[in-house]
């Protein structure tokens, strides 16, 4: 394809009509490193991520998945991106990984907090025991009964995410021993803005 192919610009157009966030690479200058990068700019709720990798193929669709409303299915909803955190690096033995922290907003006016776990090559979700089972969208953790207030990365190896409900009342992912030893070590130093030297309750 080239800027004056008439099927490009539609598919520009149809792209644009679906949020689709596309970035345009010649093929010599595209690597691994590239889907990383574009990764930690992205904040769409469905990640696709759009390469040059052959001489006639403008536009590749690496992946996408679509994000699930879970109980909210039910009765309808929309999933907010919040905030997306690279779990793994490119160069980590599992594959690159991304944590993807959503608001779920219910048409039942119910809102809560749902975090999805993707690999970043493939889309397969992490958390998912058995990834060769197909799904129709990707189910998240439902890691906040209600709205989130705040969401940063514990500086660890482990990568530990912190979600702060409406109470303060702190929610980890991974949520495990190792992960609230590391948490409650990291508490006396942590404090919130807007009131001064307010901490963080420890779990």
């Amino acid at each position: 394809m080239t800027d004056r192919d008439p099927d490009l610009s539609k598919l520009q157009a149809a792209f644009e009509r679906c949020g689709v966030f596309a970035i345009e690479r010649k093929p010599s200058e595209f690597t691994v490193k590239c889907v990383e990068d574009d990764i930690k700019k992205s904040t769409i709720d469905s990640v696709r991520i759009c390469c040059s990798d052959s001489p006639i193929c403008t536009f590749c669709l690496l992946w996408c998945r679509a994000l699930g409303l879970g109980w909210a299915a039910k009765v309808g909803g929309t999933i907010i991106p919040t905030k997306m955190i690279v779990m793994r690096p490119v160069s980590d033995p599992e594959g690159p990984q991304i944590a993807l922290v959503t608001q779920r907003r219910a048409d039942n006016s119910l809102v809560d907090t749902v975090l999805f776990h993707v690999n970043a090559l493939t889309g397969d979700d992490v958390r998912e025991e058995n990834p060769f089972v197909p799904r129709a969208a990707l189910q998240g953790l439902d890691a906040v009964m209600g709205p989130l207030v705040d969401v940063f990365v514990l500086p660890n190896e482990n990568r530990t995410i912190v979600m702060l409900d409406e109470y303060l009342q702190a929610r980890l992912y991974p949520d495990t021993p190792s992960a609230q030893a590391e948490f409650e070590s990291f508490v006396p130093s942590i404090h919130l803005g807007g009131a001064p030297r307010r901490s963080l309750p420890k779990l």
